[in-house]
């Protein structure tokens, strides 16, 4: 449920825009990363204002609840840093 599901194809074929699937996926329900240094993290970004991010290569697990519902397919940059953050903490 955690790794990356979709085909090339499907990646090229869908998405909300030309840069969507970039260095993500999809497994079931759920959102992964596949590149970068958060890579083998994965999450969810809900419209309604809240973010989770686990990464249990480095026992991370974030968790970012707003009242701020977003205005575009990206989190707000308060979820970013939030996690960011997180991130730093563990260096």
């Amino acid at each position: 449920m955690t790794r990356d599901q979709l085909t090339p194809a499907q990646k090229a074929a869908g998405g909300l825009g030309p840069d969507f699937f970039t260095g993500v996926s999809w497994g079931f329900c759920t959102s992964v990363v596949t590149a970068g240094p958060r890579a083998g993290a994965f999450g969810w970004a809900g419209g309604f204002g809240t973010t989770w991010l686990a990464d249990p290569g480095r026992d991370l697990t974030v968790i970012v609840l707003t009242q701020r519902m977003f205005d575009s397919p990206e989190p707000p940059a308060v979820h970013d840093a939030l996690q960011a953050a997180a991130y730093e903490a563990l260096a």
